[in-house]
């Protein structure tokens, strides 16, 4: 007797031609050469849109403040205005 019900997904996954190694989707900084965390990612993207809806009615604050007030960009800075 089979199961009435299985599992269909495919999963692909990606490998170098040259060595097989494995190829991972990792947001790298360009500047910092480094790979960025896709919570940081998130938080500037909801930032982004908060500041769109802000300046709609003119209010905005600056990304310095923003950045250095974040808990995934290491918190509040030491000598960051509160």
């Amino acid at each position: 007797m089979a199961s009435a019900t299985e599992n269909h997904s495919i999963s692909f996954h990606q490998y170098h031609l040259e060595d097989t190694g494995r190829v991972r989707y990792r947001k790298i900084c360009e500047i910092e050469d480094r790979q960025v965390d896709q919570r940081v990612l998130d938080l500037m993207a909801a930032l982004n849109e908060a500041a769109l809806s802000r300046a709609a009615i003119g209010f905005t604050l600056p990304l310095t403040w923003l950045t250095s007030h974040s808990t995934l960009t290491g918190g509040p800075r030491a000598g960051a205005a509160a």
